[in-house]
């Protein structure tokens, strides 16, 4: 039924390839992500799933119809909850069979040790998955994004452990859509 709906954004010329899959969390929706991928796939789309990548069990029973796995690792100052280093590595294990890459968002109060965390789990589990880090946009709640300071220590801290470490804005609410 939802295929009804996707099938037509492919526009006259057949030019969508490819088909975001983004949350909320949607791995918390996986039997209906067992029957959507499969469907997906048969139409010549590629998918994307955007995750929090702690649900590694969830993502194993969906891995084999992902194209590209865009992974969050949730820092624990960013979030202000415990930290979640161990399912971040078995999903990230998972997520590495694929297209994948990492991304964190830094906040004013991001510690350097976190990031230097998250960039040796991403190391030990496969040095050469891309680290995007994103400087938090204000709003809401949140007041102030870091510095460019804080962002250029940030990036030095995780390039200790890899090659590709990348600083891009959240360019959807750059460009206004939240």
């Amino acid at each position: 039924e939802v295929m009804e709906h996707v099938d037509p954004l492919r526009g006259p010329a057949n030019l969508t390839r490819s088909v975001s899959i983004t949350g909320g969390e949607p791995l918390l929706q996986v039997n209906f992500h067992k029957d959507f991928f499969p469907a997906l796939k048969k139409a010549n789309y590629e998918i994307y799933l955007e995750t929090a990548g702690v649900f590694s069990d969830r993502l194993e029973e969906l891995i084999e119809h992902i194209d590209v796995v865009a992974f969050d690792i949730k820092l624990p100052s960013s979030t202000g909850m415990d930290p979640m280093w161990e399912e971040h590595e078995k999903a990230l294990q998972i997520a590495a069979l694929k297209d994948a890459f990492v991304k964190i968002v830094c906040a004013t109060d991001t510690k350097p040790a976190e990031v230097l965390k998250a960039s040796e789990l991403v190391a030990k589990v496969e040095p050469a998955i891309p680290l995007v880090l994103q400087p938090v946009t204000p709003f809401g709640p949140v007041k102030r994004r870091p510095t460019p300071e804080q962002m250029l220590s940030f990036h030095a801290v995780a390039s200790r452990n890899l090659k590709d470490v990348r600083v891009i804005p959240q360019m959807h609410k750059v460009m206004g859509a939240l």
